[in-house]
């Protein structure tokens, strides 16, 4: 809620900002920060997509394996692990999700950054009219909003399991270790 609030923010900045009549001595500076408005949204989003997707691959393995491992013990898990269990599920999903959707994110970002480049040169060598450069403008804007909703969609909750599977992935780790040492010792 609190990002789709601060995109509203920047959303009315950004509809003030053109809707404001340029003067012809001025019209360039104007133009110019309106273009580096929208790169400050292009860091935000690079931030956020700032992560190893090969260690996180990794860590998904290593999950669904413990995972698998205590699926198969069906029973004498008390209430307090099963419901780790089920928390730890829903992170092995999120962390796919990530590591599936990043590259694709990555890549929609550097074609963003390159025609805001783009834009940015037409701007410094003012070959836009007015007219132009609003409606590219507004599509550069439209398209940074879009992939930053990609982003919220598929990374943030990523971003706000972080802290919880650290908590609760030693704990079952513990729990996978003592039942994989209690199976190897009834063999």
């Amino acid at each position: 809620m609190k990002y789709i609030t601060q995109i509203l923010i920047c959303f009315c900045v950004f509809s003030f900002i053109i809707s404001q009549p340029s003067c012809k001595s001025g019209g360039g500076d104007l133009r110019q920060k309106k273009v580096d408005s929208l790169a400050y949204g292009l860091i935000e989003i690079e931030d956020k997509l700032n992560i190893d997707t090969d260690d996180l691959g990794l860590e998904t393995r290593k999950m669904e394996k413990v995972y698998r491992l205590l699926k198969i013990k069906d029973t004498g898990i008390t209430l307090e692990m099963g419901i780790l269990l089920e928390q730890y599920l829903n992170e092995i999903r999120i962390f796919k999700e990530v590591v599936a959707n990043k590259v694709a994110l990555q890549k929609e970002l550097g074609e963003l950054k390159q025609q805001l480049k783009n834009l940015n040169h037409s701007v410094k060598e003012k070959k836009l009219t007015e007219g132009e450069f609003k409606k590219a403008f507004a599509i550069e804007m439209a398209d940074i909003q879009h992939l930053e909703e990609m982003v919220e969609e598929k990374i943030e909750p990523y971003l706000h399991v972080q802290s919880e599977h650290a908590r609760i992935a030693p704990k079952i780790e513990e729990y996978a270790t003592k039942f994989a040492d209690d199976k190897s010792k009834d063999k």
